[in-house]
C-alpha cells in the first residue's frame, strides 16, 4: 500500500468518527497526495487537504478555479480579517495566473513529521479541525459571490 493510501486512509476513518462534520465523505482515489470537496454548492469552489511526506507538511486549501476566479478572490480578499478571524489563524492567499486551483487560501502546518504514525492522530485531529473552520468561515462569503 501507498504512504499516500494508508495517510488518507486513516484521514478517511478520523473523518468518519468526527460526529456532526459538515463535509461527506470524499469516494475519491486517495493514492495522490490530496482529497478535494466541491462543497459550497457553487462549481469551482473547493476545499481540499494535502499532504507531502518528504517535506513533513500538512495543508487545509480554500481553492477557486471557477472563470471567475480572479473576481471573486478579489471579494473573498476583502473579507480577509473576518475570515481569518473566524478560523483563528493567518491564511496564504495566492492569487496567479489563470492556472487551475492556483487561486487559492491555505493553512500549512510545517515540520509535522508525517512518517510517524504515533503522530497521525494528532495530524489528522488539526486537519479536520482547520477543514470545518474553513468550511465555516468561506461559506457565507462564497454563498453572497455574484457571477459576473
Amino acid at each position: 500500500m501507498s504512504f499516500n493510501k494508508e495517510y488518507l486512509g486513516e484521514f478517511h476513518e478520523a473523518m468518519k468518527r468526527r460526529a456532526g462534520f459538515p463535509l461527506r465523505l470524499n469516494k475519491a482515489s486517495v493514492d495522490n497526495n490530496y482529497i478535494g470537496w466541491s462543497c459550497f454548492g457553487r462549481k469551482g469552489f473547493k476545499l481540499f487537504v494535502s499532504m507531502h511526506q518528504d517535506d513533513d507538511w500538512i495543508c487545509v486549501n480554500f481553492g477557486i478555479d471557477s472563470r471567475d476566479q480572479k473576481h471573486h478572490f478579489t471579494t473573498l480578499l476583502e473579507k480577509r480579517v473576518e475570515i481569518e478571524k473566524n478560523i483563528g489563524k493567518e491564511l496564504y492567499w495566492e492569487l496567479k495566473g489563470n492556472e487551475i486551483s492556483n487561486t487559492q487560501a491555505k493553512l500549512t502546518n510545517y515540520n509535522v513529521n508525517i512518517r510517524n504514525r504515533d503522530l497521525w492522530v494528532g495530524q489528522h485531529a488539526w486537519i479536520l479541525e482547520h477543514l470545518e473552520k474553513m468550511y465555516f468561515a468561506f461559506k457565507p462569503h462564497v454563498d453572497r459571490l455574484v457571477t459576473d
